[in-house]
């Protein structure tokens, strides 16, 4: 009996060593690189040859199936991968990454990084062609004021009858054998504005390459003022004092003016007749221009403008000297109508003409120097 039990012990050792043996091998059949397949076939076997347990390694038993059961799973996952047999969610997931790189490729979605990239290249490409212009303006800008190309051989004064050009060219400051873009026309317009004034307006233009061409307007004068006994002030239509001189020009005299030509200074462009004076000034140019639509305008000699209420025009020696009252100026065309036939019915007469009442209610008439 002792014999016998010994063997017993020996063989339920064995077959316990069997077992564990059995449980673990799976584990090294696939690390060796064994099908599962393979796998199969021997825990199939292996639960096939497995002896009866006692109630206390049945729990073992079953907790290690569990085990194999999740090895299990995975194994499958591993296998379905390999073979191609994907789950749905993994499925999922790699539609979702082959939609989204086709979006990236298409465009429809970028990368940040990307985006910062393409950002990047597009500050350096303005960097660089900002660089490169720059390069390209000062080479340009270097040969323009440089080269002897551009250096002024000829300025052409035009349209200035009473100042000389050699004047004009010398008050405004250009320069021959200079180079054409080394002065302001702005300063030297103003220069020409400021020191000549007969200088109305002045254009400048630069002809390339190498001429400069200044267009003068000139103010005419169209009164002469009598200043003194020996001086005369020219007057244009705007009331600009052009020139003092003791030349008397072919031009009516105006007399008794009320400007204070003594503070005054004919070479300051901005120098005027004063208000009373200029509108005085708009009434003798009215007459004028009037007398000379009829065709009388010979015959004046002069204006005093004493009362500014009372306009005195004075007629020449073919006039006898008369004197013509116009009063405020108002209804100018009518008074010189009057005048017209007045002068007419006085020929060779020597008086004054009286027409600087109201026309509605007033006489206009002529009273003859006794």
């Amino acid at each position: 009996m002792g014999r016998t039990s010994n063997i017993n012990k020996n063989k339920k050792s064995k077959n316990k060593k069997q077992v564990i043996d059995d449980r673990f091998n799976f584990d090294q059949d696939y690390f060796l690189g064994l099908s599962d397949s393979e796998n199969n076939k021997k825990h199939k076997n292996n639960k096939n040859n497995k002896p009866k347990k006692s109630n206390k390694n049945s729990k073992n038993s079953n907790y290690i199936s569990q085990d194999e059961k999740k090895n299990s799973k995975s194994r499958n996952r591993k296998n379905n991968k390999s073979n191609g047999k994907l789950s749905s969610k993994e499925a999922d997931i790699i539609r979702q990454k082959e939609i989204l790189s086709k979006n990236i490729e298409s465009g429809k979605i970028k990368n940040k990084k990307l985006i910062e990239n393409e950002k990047k290249k597009i500050r350096k490409k303005k960097i660089i062609k900002f660089i490169l212009l720059a390069f390209i303006i000062i080479g340009i800008l270097t040969f323009l004021f440089i080269s002897p190309v551009f250096n002024i051989s000829e300025i052409d004064v035009k349209n200035n009858n009473k100042i000389s050009s050699d004047t004009i060219e010398s008050v405004s400051e250009i320069k021959k054998y200079k180079n054409i873009f080394l002065f302001s026309k702005s300063n030297s317009i103003s220069k020409i504005l400021e020191s000549e004034p007969y200088v109305e307006s002045v254009k400048i233009k630069r002809n390339f390459p190498n001429k400069v061409t200044i267009e003068v307007t000139e103010r005419v004068p169209e009164v002469q003022i009598k200043v003194d006994d020996t001086t005369y002030a020219y007057i244009n239509n705007q009331g600009y004092i052009l020139e003092y001189s003791e030349t008397k020009l072919d031009l009516p005299v105006v007399t008794s003016a009320h400007t204070d030509f003594a503070n005054l200074r004919a070479q300051d462009k901005t120098t005027r007749l004063c208000e009373d004076d200029l509108n005085s000034l708009g009434n003798i140019l009215k007459i004028i221009s009037m007398m000379k639509d009829y065709e009388i305008a010979s015959y004046i000699d002069g204006f005093d403008i004493s009362n500014t209420d009372d306009l005195e025009l004075k007629l020449n020696k073919e006039q006898q000297n008369k004197v013509v009252y116009f009063g405020d100026c108002s209804d100018l065309n009518t008074r010189i109508l009057y005048l017209i036939e007045i002068l007419k019915d006085t020929k060779g007469e020597k008086g004054q003409i009286f027409i600087n009442g109201d026309l509605n209610e007033d006489y206009v008439y002529f009273r003859e120097d006794v």
